[in-house]
């Protein structure tokens, strides 16, 4: 199963269940009164070519009454059965630049220090904005429950529970 054709038969997979997800979330936060932009590159946001790729924020999500800009990156992962999974779901989760957690915390990171960034699509003034960080799962993982992290447990969030978070 190592064969390239069947490589980019997985990535393409993964790559439409993540799309799905990522719909999913934007349309439960619609649903609870937020309005959204789906998979935004953070080139089109202004950063620069120079800083290197920043990839996109998969759902960004406010209400125009608020303050508060959720920055939500969308994991669809595969559940964790065995201590093994769950040690490399930990490792792939550290926070360092380029892991699945650090990649996301870059974006969020620079949009704090670049509030100007999304004032055209909020209508929030930049000086107003809380940017909050939420990284968005399809079940329970472990980074809920691991208090090592860069992120808060609090901030990784299973969809059916997004309700209670976003405010």
């Amino acid at each position: 199963f190592r064969s390239e054709a069947m490589l980019k038969f997985w990535g393409d997979q993964a790559n439409r269940q993540g799309n799905k997800f990522t719909n999913e979330v934007a349309n439960h936060s619609e649903e609870l009164g937020f309005n959204t932009r789906r998979e935004i590159f953070m080139s089109a946001l202004g950063v620069p070519a120079a800083l290197g790729d920043f990839g996109d924020v998969d759902v960004l999500a406010w209400k125009a009454n608020s303050s508060a800009v959720y920055v939500i990156e969308c994991k669809y992962l595969r559940t964790a059965k065995t201590v093994r999974d769950v040690v490399d779901r930990l490792d792939e989760y550290r926070g360092e630049r380029d892991d699945s957690l650090g990649k996301h915390l870059r974006r969020l990171n620079w949009l704090k220090s670049n509030p100007k960034a999304v004032c055209a699509l909020t209508g929030i003034h930049a000086e107003a904005i809380q940017f909050k960080g939420l990284l968005v799962t399809d079940d329970l993982v472990p980074m809920q429950f691991f208090n090592g992290s860069l992120i808060s447990p609090h901030e990784v969030v299973p969809l059916n529970k997004i309700k209670s978070v976003l405010k």
